[in-house]
């Protein structure tokens, strides 16, 4: 008789999604965390939110395929962004992919501009859906080293919910981005 098979990360997180299983998933390589945000995205019903302060081209270069597939395929889908490090974003290049989102689904696209960053000592990096799916970051000391310590849930509604209130409070301190 065979030997049952170890899963693979991807193959676990898949099952999780399938099942919106409340389940927080721990994960802490930068692919790791692009598979949990993949499979987020690809549940997404209404509403993906993004806060974040780190845009490291490799990461966002395959985010921004999911979502634009997400709106593409969701036609009354709506992606809202938050912000934080500008500077990071221009350097790593993902100015361009997400000012194309914005041209492209001008009406179902929302980046703001935290500029309030001396009321926040550290900025929280999280992906919401809808009301029951999220990936949040609680560590990146070692980002540099393509390892980001994190939690994805696919069912965890309580959490999801106070994560969409953050992020209102946050919007509300924001600007609306310019390109």
């Amino acid at each position: 008789m065979p030997e049952p098979q170890e899963k693979s990360f991807e193959d676990f997180v898949k099952e999780c999604a399938a099942n919106e299983m409340d389940l927080p998933i721990a994960n802490s390589t930068m692919d790791h965390a692009f598979i949990g945000s993949k499979y987020l995205i690809l549940k997404a019903q209404n509403k993906i939110r993004i806060v974040t302060d780190c845009f490291l081209k490799i990461f966002w270069e395959n985010l921004f395929t999911e979502l634009k597939g997400f709106l593409q395929n969701k036609q009354d889908g709506i992606i809202e962004i938050v912000i934080v490090n500008w500077g990071a974003f221009h350097k790593e290049g993902a100015f361009d992919k997400l000012k194309s989102l914005t041209v492209d689904f001008a009406d179902r696209v929302k980046v703001y501009d935290f500029q309030k960053k001396a009321l926040i000592h550290k900025s929280p990096n999280f992906l919401s859906i809808d009301d029951k799916g999220y990936r949040l970051e609680l560590s990146d000391e070692r980002r540099k080293e393509r390892l980001v310590e994190g939690v994805i849930n696919f069912g965890d509604q309580a959490t999801s919910t106070s994560l969409n209130t953050l992020f209102e409070q946050v919007k509300t301190i924001s600007s609306p981005a310019t390109f």
